[in-house]
């Protein structure tokens, strides 16, 4: 019904430099969550008012919600904290996913649900995550993986080449694992998804 623009981040006091946006989930009608360079902001869009705003001091990737919990991929690791936690605008209040398979150090990158696991990628390798245990899924040698998503029947992987003169691509994963590359479609790839159909959309940065 129109377009509505909204300059709280715009007018953010206290930032030095870009406010730049990375990610937005959409949880529900009413809620998105945003991932920028700052941190995380909830906006709620019925009233289009910001529920909160975490600095985070460190940027933030992705953002997504599971099982309760909200899910923040940052360059300095994977931090959640309980959506019914009455304080998330305090950084402080979030915890800082480490130990057991977590790398002693990593950076996080991409967040999506997929076939009830949450799928994250770590240190540009892949793994699930289902009841509190963090499992290896899928790794390539000098590819990251800038994104993914599950908007179909897929999961789709985007994986950029950190090589000079090396061409990115996507893969697609089934709910058994199996894999099937894009037929050559992209050599930057930026973002994925799969429509209704089974079509597959590429937004890349180089054709």
């Amino acid at each position: 019904d129109g377009v509505t623009a909204l300059f709280d981040i715009q007018n953010f006091t206290g930032l030095t430099g870009d406010k730049e946006i990375y990610d937005i989930y959409v949880e529900d009608a009413s809620t998105i969550y945003i991932a920028a360079n700052y941190g995380i902001s909830q906006l709620n869009l019925t009233n289009k008012e910001f529920s909160f705003t975490t600095f985070t001091g460190v940027p933030v990737r992705n953002v997504h919600v599971y099982d309760g919990q909200i899910y923040a991929a940052a360059d300095d690791g994977l931090y959640r904290i309980d959506q019914t936690n009455a304080f998330p605008e305090d950084f402080n209040q979030w915890e800082r996913m480490e130990g057991g398979a977590f790398p002693l150090e990593y950076s996080a990158s991409s967040l999506v649900q997929y076939n009830d696991q949450l799928y994250m990628a770590l240190n540009d390798t892949i793994f699930t995550f289902q009841n509190e245990e963090l499992t290896f899924f899928y790794h390539e040698e000098d590819f990251a993986v800038p994104f993914m998503t599950a908007e179909g029947a897929r999961l789709l992987a985007g994986m950029e080449c950190k090589l000079e003169n090396c061409d990115g691509k996507v893969y697609y994963f089934d709910e058994e694992g199996n894999q099937e590359e894009d037929p050559n479609c992209v050599s930057r790839p930026k973002y994925a998804i799969e429509d209704e159909k089974g079509l597959i959309w590429f937004a890349d940065g180089f054709r």
